[in-house]
């Protein structure tokens, strides 16, 4: 083993690449952290052992300098050719809200034209600096982004979609392909720091968007009983999900213990780092609560996304949507968090807490039906 380079200076030199071009061995890695302060660097030896010689204008790429590009934190390049004489860079970065250096997407994957100049450095983009939208000889035409989304139900094959925190979980999520939904049992507190749970998760791609879902619990519902021996409380809604200690939800209730009957209540909840509280709830309307065997009926929960904030919407009954409450956008970016890790923002259904049956508890009491995913204009 040998040390053949130090970078620039930048903190963090990882990621290295080795390529041989013209006889020359071109070494890229990225520096300065994968936050705001990113790069990549490039060098170049005769020998891949080196002496290496530094690229006179690195950084290759860049946005350090850039504030006020939509695209920041840019790094992590390789580089392709696309077999008909045209180099691209594959880097990494974030899209951040508008005006402010903060991100709530996650890093994401970008393409960018390479210029070698006529001493035959490499630049990704222009002098480093990349766009949105860029012009460059594509060797094809380019895949349309899916902009409407509902989860394929295929026996013995999982929407690709679907994600999950630390593992699936076949005892807690089942999806019904007959039925085209997503069942859950009811599983641990999603605010739980370990362990699985009764949630599934697709990834916020856009900043205008929303989710949404039907949720019913098509089992018999018991009321409170103090011989039960059992807590009643519960929730099953939809989630906007950073993870365990930074999430929004929105979701149907009951928070009663044994020997109570305490009402079903329509709830929308914030965590943040180490508080969490139901920050909005109004009683479930009796027409839509049956406790003499039929259910719950069904109840559609919808979660609007902009750059601001995020609206928790539900209706049921022939009532239309009715917002209940929001939280500010900002709240789920990863620069306000504990861990700032990168995968940004996902929607999900969930389903927690402990809940009694009239008869046998079925394997999974919850369904989620009508799940789509749609990004706005």
């Amino acid at each position: 083993m040998r040390h053949i380079c130090a970078g620039t200076g930048g903190r963090w030199p990882e990621a290295p690449h080795l390529y041989k071009f013209d006889g020359l061995y071109y070494l890229m890695l990225a520096e300065g952290g994968t936050e705001y302060g990113h790069m990549e660097t490039l060098f170049r030896s005769e020998s891949p052992w080196g002496p290496y010689t530094p690229c006179p204008t690195n950084p290759v790429l860049s946005h350090r300098d850039a504030v006020s590009n939509p695209v920041q934190c840019t790094g992590h390049a390789d580089i392709v050719d696309d077999g008909a004489g045209n180099l691209w860079a594959v880097f990494l970065g974030v899209r951040t809200l508008p005006g402010v250096l903060l991100h709530n997407l996650g890093r994401e994957t970008f393409l960018s034209p390479v210029v070698q100049d006529a001493a035959g450095w490499f630049s990704i983009g222009n002098g480093g600096i990349v766009g949105l939208e860029m012009e460059g000889p594509l060797p094809g035409e380019a895949r349309p982004h899916t902009r409407d989304w509902k989860p394929s139900y295929i026996e013995g094959k999982r929407d690709p979609h679907w994600c999950f925190v630390r593992g699936f979980d076949a005892s807690l999520i089942h999806f019904d392909c007959t039925n085209a939904a997503v069942r859950l049992a009811f599983g641990p507190d999603i605010s739980t720091p370990s362990g699985l749970y009764a949630l599934a998760l697709r990834r916020q791609e856009g900043f205008l968007c929303e989710f949404s879902a039907r949720v019913e619990f098509p089992a018999r519902i018991y009321a409170a009983d103090e011989n039960s021996g059992k807590n009643s409380g519960v929730r099953a809604g939809l989630t906007a999900y950073y993870n365990d200690s930074y999430h929004y939800d929105i979701f149907v209730y009951r928070d009663g213990v044994c020997g109570t009957n305490d009402p079903w209540r329509l709830g929308v909840s914030k965590r943040i780092h180490d508080m969490e509280a139901v920050v909005a709830s109004v009683d479930l309307p009796e027409s839509l609560l049956q406790v003499d065997g039929s259910g719950l009926q069904a109840v559609y929960f919808r979660i609007r996304s902009d750059t601001e904030w995020y609206v928790f919407e539900w209706k049921a009954g022939g009532i239309g949507w009715a917002e209940l409450g929001r939280g500010k956008t900002a709240g789920l970016c990863t620069e306000g968090t504990y861990h700032m890790s990168f995968t940004g923002v996902l929607f999900g259904v969930f389903a927690s807490g402990c809940l009694n049956f009239f008869g046998s508890e079925p394997d999974y009491p919850v369904s989620f039906s009508d799940c789509a995913y749609t990004e706005r204009d």
